[in-house]
């Protein structure tokens, strides 16, 4: 159970509930916020006047002792009850404090368990698919986790949960997102040209109701100059670590896989996202960590813009290749067709990113200006190009950013994902509704680094 399901209206009664039992107790309720999955309540109780001298000849009424007479404060906090260490149960919720109780204050303990006797926890949230996309309407099934690439802020690393290394598997996602209504289906990895079935994923897909689908690749696979199929060494290699040290069985031998090029022409993707993060084989060397197929990664990218193929490439900007943001635009620019999109992401603190964040990630500060100038340019050169909503800079970082924020489309909503969060300067921000938050991890490595609310 979280609080997160609680709508407003039941956290705003909750507050007043707290509220009450403090002032009962006689603490003062300074705040009371929503804190991951509980209630932090920051109190204080203000010193006491001590009575009058009793008059000659009458002995002394009882007085509060120095302790109870000083002022106090300290933070208590509620959530659904579990196993973690409490004060104390109250019915379907946990009652505890943080540091060191004043004295005094096990009442104003004993006051919130007997309000919270009978109140109704949040309802358990729906069981989540871990392959839906979250905020989105699309499913992402990694049919693979092996790579012939490596790059620095892999996300799929140390395994994933929307793994479906089989038709089987892979199908029975598809089946359970359409029973949600699931139209969009992402066909991401590793590298999915590994793998010989996707064409029947994607005509499976088509048959149950899918309008559209989109496979992600590295095009490494797709340049002319590497006409053969990986070696089963490489099938067995994620970026140079077995599949077992990551807690996955190694598949047996496969047959050999077809031409990738012949691969996804069979697939039919309605889209192509390309992961291309450099401009010239020494940059994506230093990216991809595979120095021997820096130039077929840009042969490929060449062959698919020269294509039929809609083509979206991605740039993940990190500390590798931030430099050559202009070069890669440039690059694009001066290809005979151009890709219908190009989206800047800026590196997510998880997978090998978050291995080697102090060497991968940049600060908002310093990634800022350089992707606001490539954007200006991309667009002076004819380019569609974006910052996209979960993996962007808090455009509050740089206001200028958000005449390039996705999604342009105000009416479709914005999601703050469990990795983000808003910080409390978020609140009056005029573009709130527009922003999927900070990175958390962001901010145990750099602080928050957000300024106050800017106008739009």
């Amino acid at each position: 159970m979280s609080l997160k399901t609680f709508t407003p209206e039941q956290l705003a009664l909750l507050r007043t509930l707290l509220a009450a039992a403090a002032q009962a107790a006689g603490w003062d309720a300074v705040s009371i916020e929503a804190e991951g999955d509980r209630m932090l309540m920051a109190l204080r109780r203000g010193p006491r006047s001590l009575p009058a001298p009793p008059p000659p000849g009458r002995s002394p009424a009882s007085s509060p002792s120095s302790a109870e007479s000083a002022g106090a404060s300290f933070l208590a906090w509620i959530r659904p009850a579990s196993d973690e260490p409490s004060f104390s149960r109250a019915g379907a919720w946990s009652v505890g404090y943080r540091g060191d109780l004043p004295v005094g204050a096990d009442s104003l303990l004993r006051s919130l368990v007997e309000a919270l006797a009978d109140h109704p926890a949040p309802p358990r949230p729906a069981e989540p698919d871990p392959a839906l996309i979250f905020g989105t309407d699309q499913l992402e099934i990694r049919v693979t986790l092996t790579c012939n690439e490596h790059c620095v802020f892999c996300n799929s690393w140390h395994g994933a949960d929307n793994l479906a290394t089989d038709l089987p598997a892979a199908v029975a996602l598809l089946e359970r997102a359409r029973l949600r209504g699931t139209r969009k289906l992402v066909i991401s990895g590793g590298e999915p040209l590994l793998v010989p079935w996707i064409p029947e994923l994607a005509r499976e897909a088509r048959r149950l109701g899918f309008s559209y689908i989109c496979l992600q690749t590295n095009a490494v696979l797709l340049s002319r100059r590497r006409r053969t199929a990986p070696t089963e060494r490489a099938r067995q290699d994620i970026g140079g670590a077995s599949l077992r040290s990551v807690g996955l069985s190694v598949p047996s031998p496969q047959p050999p896989t077809p031409a990738p090029w012949s691969l996804l022409q069979a697939t039919a993707p309605d889209e192509v996202l390309v992961s291309a993060h450099g401009s010239t084989p020494e940059v994506l060397a230093a990216v991809t960590r595979r120095p021997a197929l820096a130039q077929a990664h840009l042969d490929g990218l060449c062959r698919l813009l020269a294509s039929d193929f809609r083509i979206i490439v991605n740039f993940v900007v990190c500390r590798q290749n931030l430099a050559d943001l202009p070069d890669f635009v440039r690059f694009l620019a001066r290809q005979p067709k151009r890709p219908l999109l190009l989206s800047l992401s800026y590196v997510a603190p998880i997978g090998l990113a978050w291995d080697h964040r102090y060497e991968t990630i940049p600060r908002y500060s310093d990634a800022a200006p350089a992707v606001l100038a490539a954007l200006r340019m991309a667009r002076s050169l004819g380019l569609d190009a974006v910052l996209p909503e979960y993996c962007g800079i808090p455009t509050c970082v740089l206001p200028e950013l958000r005449e390039f924020a996705d999604p342009a489309d105000e009416r479709r909503p914005v999601h703050v994902p469990p990795d983000k969060m808003l910080v409390p300067r978020c609140e009056p921000c005029p573009w709130k509704p527009r922003c999927s938050g900070i990175f958390r991890r962001y901010v145990e490595m750099f602080g928050d680094e957000i300024p106050p609310s800017s106008p739009l």
